[in-house]
């Protein structure tokens, strides 16, 4: 009788050591979806600039008569916009209801656009106190009207 004992008392000690992936494969099946579901998906935007080198100066633009060609020129003020494209022509767009007014400025690039069809550059200039969010908008308007290509002026305070 004591052999039995023995036997059953190894019996006991003997536990399943399985592992029970049942209950891990049903956490997994409702914590998956949850995630998935509960996941931020945002849309990021990236402005692409090319930035001039410093120890070359830029090649001047000709115009096939020899003249030189003048840029367009865009600067954000405290109280507006001032665009201009040569001596001659130069608009200022004031702020509107101290908001920066920029309907006015996209149908005055737009105007801009159809007396230069050719033109693709634009020289944005902003004061200090200009926040950045204003200046990629402008930038967005810019690219809209059909002035892909935009170059960042940094000059002495405005």
């Amino acid at each position: 009788m004591t052999i039995n004992r023995e036997k059953r008392k190894k019996r006991r000690m003997q536990t399943d050591e399985a592992i029970h992936i049942v209950a891990l494969w049903n956490l997994m099946l409702i914590l998956i979806p949850f995630l998935l579901l509960s996941a931020a998906f945002s849309e990021t935007s990236i402005l692409n600039l090319t930035v001039p080198s410093s120890s070359a100066a830029p090649p001047a633009d000709k115009t096939p008569a020899g003249e030189k060609k003048e840029p367009v020129e865009l600067t954000i003020l405290a109280d507006g916009f001032r665009l201009s494209h040569g001596p001659l022509w130069t608009r200022f767009i004031p702020l509107k209801a101290n908001r920066y007014d920029n309907d006015s400025l996209f149908s005055t690039l737009e105007e801009l656009k159809r007396e230069n069809p050719g033109e693709e550059n634009i020289l944005l200039d902003s004061a200090a106190q200009v926040p950045y969010e204003v200046i990629v908008k402008i930038m967005d308007q810019c690219r809209e009207t059909g002035f892909p290509n935009i170059s960042l002026a940094s000059g002495p305070p405005i």
